[in-house]
């Protein structure tokens, strides 16, 4: 009625007892009661069926006709007792790989395994197609290790190709990679040697892909290799030696410099955190990337050891973070990295970027932030960032809540939402220009672990 004041409560009566629900738990029940409806409705939409049951559902996906005969040859073979060996990185991670290996026009089949039988090392076979829809063996050979950490095929500016296989081991502390040859159903070891790491990179743009690794030297140290495969042959073209202070190599990493030159990032482990060399190729010669004004590139890149603060890419170009400021009138800050590049010799800032090493994100901060900004971080409780001007005012407040936390009191406080993972919620409040806002919400990025 007009006027009245609504009940604060609503009594529910049964025969025997009395319950007094007050209008929040109301509101509550009719929110949890619509939750519930959605999750019926989107388990409905999912397609489970009342026969399906959990094997069903959780079972993996059926191997393909051609892999099913591949199987079949394997096990034929080795009595039955074949596991499939993955390799551990790269795009395709399948223990079945179908190339045209010998350019014969047909796809041969390359399969890693491991038979408990013969040991506990991988093994790698070659297949053929027999014309009926089948496989069989035509070559077969036992690795120096029992994993597997990638797998390419390279090929040369004739008909000729390499099959490329890093080969891991739990006894040692580093891989080792071995390059086949397939002619006439055999394999042939063409070349094989002790690495920390490998990639594939066109460095002499060419059109022919070469291989780059990293070895220790034999008087301690590292070496950086680059391999020609050419008219059937291996042929080393490079060589460089890499700073002492590296005493391990976390990446190799192919990339862009911001003119456009393909470069080889080597982000190096050192007793105090990571550091990164990069490397052109110039007349049959490894050089640095920096080379004007006696740049060191080690010492400029020093950072922390985090799988986060890798070289990675900045849209189309590769660029370097570094806890090491751009000037020397610029004060470090704990958490702000600066992201490097290289144009023609000459360091290049391309960034500057808060990190969360704990949460995976990183914020670039405008330009003229760099000089004059202050960082301060709550990790007690909930975790906030602030940034500061040279006048101690808020330009900024970054908080990481769970994703089952309330956001309502920081959206009320004027918090929109930057970007999330499955864990957390990334919200920030903007107190600077709005040209300044639009870029700090298009340099938000999640750094996900294993993309570059």
């Amino acid at each position: 009625m007009p006027g009245k004041e609504k009940p604060e409560s609503v009594r529910l009566t049964t025969p025997s007892v009395h319950y007094t629900i007050n209008r929040k738990e109301v509101i509550l029940i009719k929110k949890l009661f619509t939750v519930f409806l959605c999750a019926v409705l989107a388990l409905c939409m999912t397609g489970c069926r009342n026969n399906d049951t959990i094997d069903t559902l959780l079972s993996a996906p059926s191997l393909t006709r051609e892999q099913s005969s591949v199987l079949k040859a394997l096990s034929a073979a080795h009595s039955g007792h074949t596991t499939f060996v993955f390799p551990a990185t790269g795009s395709n991670r399948s223990a079945i790989r179908q190339l045209d290996i010998d350019n014969d026009g047909d796809e041969e089949a390359v399969a890693f395994f491991r038979d408990p039988d013969s040991g506990i090392n991988a093994h790698m076979a070659i297949l053929e197609p027999d014309g009926h829809g089948n496989y069989y063996i035509s070559s077969e050979l036992e690795g120096p290790g029992n994993g597997i950490a990638s797998f390419s095929l390279i090929r040369g500016n004739q008909s000729d190709s390499v099959l490329l296989v890093e080969w891991t081991s739990q006894s040692i502390s580093f891989n080792s990679f071995a390059a086949y040859t397939y002619k006439e159903e055999q394999l042939e070891l063409g070349m094989e040697e002790n690495c920390t790491d490998l990639t594939l990179s066109d460095i002499d743009q060419d059109g022919i892909q070469e291989f780059l690794y990293t070895t220790k030297a034999s008087d301690d140290g590292f070496l950086l290799k680059a391999v020609k495969l050419s008219n059937d042959s291996l042929k080393t073209i490079a060589s460089h030696r890499l700073v002492r202070s590296a005493l391990g190599i976390k990446n190799i990493l192919e990339g862009l410099l911001s003119d456009g030159t393909i470069a080889l990032f080597v982000d190096e482990i050192t007793g105090t955190g990571l550091q990164t060399e990069v490397f052109v190729f110039n007349d049959g010669v490894i050089n640095d990337a920096a080379f004007n004004r006696g740049y060191d590139i080690p010492s400029l890149t020093q950072r922390a050891d985090s799988d986060y603060l890798t070289s990675r890419r900045h849209g189309d170009i590769m660029c370097i973070p570094s806890s090491v400021p751009p000037s020397a009138d610029i004060q470090q800050q704990p958490n702000l990295m600066y992201w490097y590049t290289f144009r023609e010799g000459n360091a290049v800032l391309d960034e500057t970027a808060f990190i969360s090493t704990v949460y995976g994100i990183s914020m670039g901060i405008p330009d003229n932030w760099t000089s004059g900004c202050t960082l301060r971080a709550e990790t007690e409780g909930t975790y906030t960032v602030t940034i500061f001007n040279s006048d101690n005012q808020e330009l900024l407040t970054l908080v990481v809540l769970n994703v089952n936390d309330d956001a309502v009191p920081y959206t009320d406080s004027g918090f929109t939402l930057l970007g999330n993972t499955a864990s957390n919620r990334f919200f920030c409040r903007f107190r600077c220009t709005e040209e300044e806002t639009d870029y700090i919400k298009t340099h938000f990025s999640i750094l996900r672990l294993g993309e570059y």
